[in-house]
């Protein structure tokens, strides 16, 4: 695995992302996308391989996709256990983009969740999350049970593990259409936008007027049309709606 993964790293970045960019034009369905992120993984030194992409609507119920070749036998212990509502990577994904290592540190708040991991041979990780414009969430974990990660080997897989998530999550949300990504486009206008950025700060209509120097009557239309093209039925749904389609 290793020195599969020394090659790997050697090989120029553009022929490498070339490649990957190949291999996943030939996939239809996520079985088989899932299988071409499975070898990138084996090569960049990781036996086990997982993905999961969130939808951020409805917020009450998101849908979640998920896959990987984790032990069975941990797959069933994560659900019976809803693991899901202590795994540190998850929160962290869904805060920031940033690439999260696997420590003790990392899971210093879910003990018996670390500890059960590591006994399903799940004691070195490397996890990659990615959003895209609908406000889709996705998470690539890269995952193996022998020697931990050296500093010289994080620098080289940092890079293509994330341009790899981000590549992997526009490829699993086509072939998947989660709900937020199947429904209707909503664009605002630059006004809309404005006057909604200002609801979110808290300003009233009348502050609104008075900082855009519109009447309020304007405001109050912009505020309407927005709801609309949204399908919210108050301001704050509205806000809440747009910031998560990252429209402000």
């Amino acid at each position: 695995m290793i020195a599969s993964n020394a090659q790997k790293t050697r090989v120029p970045a553009a022929r490498w992302q070339r490649g990957v960019i190949e291999d996943l034009a030939g996939t239809r369905t996520p079985d088989e996308i899932f299988e071409v992120m499975l070898s990138e993984a084996g090569d960049l030194g990781f036996e086990y391989c997982a993905y999961g992409l969130q939808s951020r609507l409805p917020m009450s119920n998101p849908k979640v996709f998920t896959v990987n070749n984790y032990p069975s036998s941990w797959q069933r212990r994560y659900v019976e256990q809803s693991y899901i509502r202590v795994d540190p990577t998850v929160s962290r994904a869904i805060r920031s983009l940033q690439p999260i290592l696997w420590s003790d540190e990392l899971f210093v708040e879910s003990p018996q969740f670390w500890e059960d991991a590591q006994a399903h041979g799940l004691r070195h990780g490397w996890a990659q999350s990615s959003c895209d414009a609908s406000g889709q969430v996705g998470l690539l974990s890269l995952a193996r049970g022998h020697k931990a990660l050296t500093e010289r080997e994080i620098d080289a897989v940092s890079v293509r593990a994330a341009w790899l998530a981000n590549v992997v999550h526009e490829r699993i949300s086509e072939a998947i259409a989660l709900p937020a990504r199947d429904g209707p486009k909503v664009h605002l206008t630059e006004r809309e936008a404005e006057v909604l950025r200002w609801c979110a700060d808290g300003k009233t209509s009348a502050d609104i007027s008075e900082i855009l120097n519109i009447t309020e009557r304007t405001v109050t239309f912009h505020i309407s049309n927005s709801l609309l093209k949204l399908g919210a039925l108050n301001k704050t749904a509205g806000v809440i709606k747009a910031l998560v389609l990252r429209l402000l």
